[in-house]
Order: C-alpha cells, then structure tokens, then sequence
C-alpha cells in the first residue's frame, strides 16, 4: 500500500442510508470491492458507480443503479460482472442493466411480501 494510499472501510446499508447529501457532488468508496463508489447529489440521490479500464487501458465511469433499490450487495455484484466484462474488451451496459432490474425486482418483491404479511396479521384479529 502506498504512503498516500487510503484505508476505507466496507460500506453498509445502514451506513449507505445514513448519508446527507451535500452542497456538491460526493463519492463514498467501498473498502471491500475496488472501484466501487456511491455518489451522492445534492438533491440526496444516491447512485452506484464503478470505475474500470477497458482493453485499451481507459478508464470508464459505469453507473450501476441506484440505493435503495440497489443493495450494498447488489452494487458489488454487479461491479464486479461489469469490470470483467469490461476487461474482456465487451460493453457492460446490458449486464449492468439486467443486474439492476433483478435488484429492483427483488426490493419490490421483499415489499410486496411485507405488504401481504401485514395484510395476514391485521385478519387473524
């Protein structure tokens, strides 16, 4: 490691959704998966963003989705898809893509089935 190198630590949901937005753009860096970050706007959106290098040794900024409907999960999962797709000289997009409609799949899912938990107990009474 560097002298100049920084220690982050791995981010969580809680620690995710913790976060405030400030007067400009911010990026958090996730410690467990390199090139992993969280963007967050000043309106208080959060996105998911990977950087990678393609075959020609360039980088790109890959936007993965956006938290909540994307996990902490989620996020490294799908950048760590996107940068080997990446390294193989393809384009990430429909990986990237698909990984995000199976994340918000999923949180609709988990809601929905809240929902109906909800809607169970509230007819036993």
């Amino acid at each position: 490691m560097g002298r100049n190198a920084l220690i982050r630590p791995a981010l969580t949901d809680e620690v995710v959704a913790a976060l405030e937005p400030k007067g400009v753009r911010s990026r958090v860096g996730d410690g467990d998966c390199q090139g992993l970050f969280l963007e967050v706007t000043p309106a208080g959106a959060k996105i998911w963003m990977v950087v990678g290098r393609d075959q020609m040794g360039s980088h790109r900024n890959l936007r993965l989705g956006r938290f909540p409907e994307m996990t902490v999960e989620a996020a490294r999962a799908s950048a760590v898809a996107a940068t080997l797709v990446l390294g193989w000289g393809q384009t990430p997009d429909p990986v990237v893509k698909l990984q995000g409609k199976i994340s918000r799949s999923q949180a609709m899912l988990a809601a929905l089935q809240a929902q109906l938990d909800t809607l169970k107990s509230g007819s036993k009474s």
